[in-house]
C-alpha cells in the first residue's frame, strides 16, 4: 500500500494498463485481501469503468470472483458492470439458478442491465422461477423494474415457469404494487 502512494505521488498514472488491458482496479478485483487498496483508488482520479481487452469492467470481474467486499465499494463509487451480452447472460442465469441474491443486488444496485438473456433467451427471472427461488424473484419485482413477461425460445414468460400458485401470486403482486407506485400522479 505503501509503494502505491509513493508512486502515485511521484506521478504514476492509476489507469496504466499492462499487456491485457488491465487496469490496477481489474488486476485487484479478484484478490479478497486488496479492500484497502481499493479504498484509496476510488477516493483517486481513476477511471472506474476501465475495459480490459475482453471488455469488462473491474466491477464485473470483482462480482465473478465473489469479491463482494470490493464489488460494493465499487458500486457505492459509481462503477459499471460492464461485459459483452453473452459473459453478462451468463452470470445473470447463473444467478438466478443459484438464487445468489447478494450478487443481484450489487447488479441492481450498479444499474446493470439485468434483463440480458442467454441463448434461447432465458433470464435470470427464468431461471430462478423454475428453480422455485423465490428470494431472487422477490428481489426482482420490488428493487428492480425487471419485466416477468420477457418470453424466452419456447415462448415462456418467467410467470409461466413458476411451479407453485402461491408462489406466482405473491410476485404478481409485488409487480403490480410496483407498477402502481411507478405510475405517475396526476
Amino acid at each position: 500500500m505503501e509503494l502505491l502512494k509513493t508512486l502515485h505521488s511521484e506521478g504514476c498514472d492509476l489507469d496504466s494498463i499492462d499487456y491485457l488491458g488491465r487496469g490496477i482496479l481489474h488486476v485487484i478485483a479478484t484478490n479478497h485481501a486488496c479492500k484497502s487498496i481499493c479504498e484509496y483508488l476510488v477516493n483517486q482520479p481513476i477511471n472506474l469503468d476501465l475495459l480490459d481487452n475482453k471488455a469488462r469492467s473491474a466491477l464485473y470481474l470483482a462480482i465473478e470472483a465473489d469479491n463482494i467486499a470490493m464489488a460494493q465499494i465499487l458500486v457505492n463509487h459509481g462503477a459499471s458492470v460492464v461485459a459483452d451480452p453473452s459473459r453478462l447472460a451468463k452470470m445473470l442465469c447463473t444467478i438466478g439458478y443459484e438464487n445468489d441474491v447478494q450478487k443481484l443486488r450489487l447488479l441492481i444496485q450498479s444499474d446493470c442491465n439485468i434483463e440480458v438473456a442467454d441463448y434461447d433467451k432465458r433470464t435470470v427471472g427464468h431461471l430462478a422461477a423454475a428453480e422455485g427461488h423465490l428470494q431472487v424473484l422477490e428481489l426482482l419485482a420490488s428493487e428492480s423494474h425487471f419485466n416477468f413477461e420477457l418470453r424466452d425460445r419456447w415462448n415462456n414468460s418467467c410467470f409461466d415457469e413458476i411451479k407453485s400458485d402461491e408462489m406466482r401470486a405473491l410476485i404478481e403482486r409485488l409487480v403490480q404494487s410496483r407498477q402502481q407506485s411507478s405510475q405517475p400522479i396526476n
